[in-house]
Parts: C-alpha cells; sequence; structure tokens
C-alpha cells in the first residue's frame, strides 16, 4: 500500500488542508467526502513518497519489525479517524477491496455519495 502527502481542497473557495501519510483507501474515502463542497476532485497536489508500513513492536538487534500494511489493518486505522456510518458506505463488507493506486482511488471517490454526518436526520412533512 503506498503512501503520500496531500493537498486537500475543502470548500469551492479553494481552501486547503495538508495531509501526510495517507493511502489510496484514505484518498478514496477523502474525495467521497469533499467532492461535493470542493466542486469536484478535492486533491489539488499529490507527492507519493513510499509504501505504508505496520510496526510490530517487537524488536531484533535493536531495530523495530515492519512488514507492509494490509488491507484490514488499514480498514482498522481508518476506523480509528473517520465516522463508521461513512466508511461503512465506502467499504462495504468483510473483506473489501481498496484502490491500489491513487488514480482509482480519486476515480472511485468522485463516483461515491456518502451519508451525511447529522446524528438525526430530519424530514419536515408539510
Amino acid at each position: 500500500m503506498k503512501l503520500a502527502d496531500i493537498q486537500l481542497k475543502i470548500d469551492k473557495l479553494g481552501s486547503t488542508v495538508p495531509l501526510v501519510d495517507v493511502t489510496p483507501a484514505e484518498v478514496l474515502y477523502l474525495v467521497a467526502d469533499h467532492h461535493s463542497n470542493a466542486g469536484g476532485d478535492p486533491i489539488v497536489e499529490i507527492k507519493e513518497k513510499g509504501e505504508a508500513m505496520t510496526f510490530t513492536g517487537e524488536e531484533k538487534d535493536g531495530k523495530p519489525v515492519k512488514h507492509l500494511r494490509s488491507p484490514s489493518e488499514e480498514l482498522a486505522r481508518l476506523m480509528t479517524k473517520y465516522p463508521n456510518k461513512k466508511l461503512a458506505k465506502v467499504y462495504a463488507g468483510f473483506n473489501p477491496r481498496m484502490p491500489e493506486t491513487f488514480d482509482e482511488a480519486r476515480k472511485g471517490g468522485i463516483g461515491t455519495v456518502l451519508p451525511s454526518g447529522n446524528l438525526i436526520d430530519h424530514k419536515l412533512n408539510l
């Protein structure tokens, strides 16, 4: 799983937020969540920087042991950062397919509509 630093556009005025160490799976979610507010693809800039690694916490010869992050580890990481209701819309199922490239993630996110973040959705019957 790849890693990148990005600039995320959060509104139509062009306001951006820098995010570091994002994966294609996270980019898919971010694009799905922000494309309507940003007026299209909200990723302004992307700089790939290597592979996402998970540290096991064990040490050999004074060095931490690490391995490439698995899709299940990435989903668990995303669940600590973003609302589960919205993540479930993007990554439904026990073993969801995650994008492998940032281009694939950006294209997939544009076509996804996420549920609102409201605790209660009010509908008036007038």
